[in-house]
């Protein structure tokens, strides 16, 4: 089971790679998208870890309510970063039915909340 919960970090990892090779290629609607996903991954690989299952929802929101209620630093967290955390929820559903497009800058201002998460995640 530790093997399986463990491939949820991976993923996460290798989607926020994927995020820093988007950013290089100038892919910064993609880049942002993966940066949702790699916040989400996070979230429930710490779910899975700590609980044993993860709510089936692709709301970063929400996971991280439920985040919030085993551990008062993820609500100290989505509070500190609640509109980053808005902009890059809101790009999961842009980056697939708008025309919405987002610049380096956009994203660049964001990588450090996913190395912040991953200090809580991991410690």
């Amino acid at each position: 089971m530790k093997e399986e919960i463990a491939v949820f970090k991976k993923r996460a990892e290798e989607a926020f790679d994927s995020v820093q090779l988007m950013i290089e290629k100038g892919y910064y609607d993609w880049a942002i998208v993966m940066l949702e996903q790699a916040l989400q991954l996070l979230v429930k690989y710490y779910l899975a870890k700590t609980v044993g299952y993860f709510s089936k929802t692709h709301n970063l929101r929400n996971l991280l309510d439920e985040t919030g209620s085993l551990d008062e630093r993820f609500s100290k967290f989505y509070r500190k970063h609640m509109d980053a955390i808005e902009v890059i929820s809101d790009a999961y559903i842009s980056g697939r039915y708008l025309p919405r497009r987002y610049t380096k800058e956009e994203v660049d201002g964001k990588l450090d909340i996913y190395r912040e998460l991953l200090e809580i995640v991991e410690s």
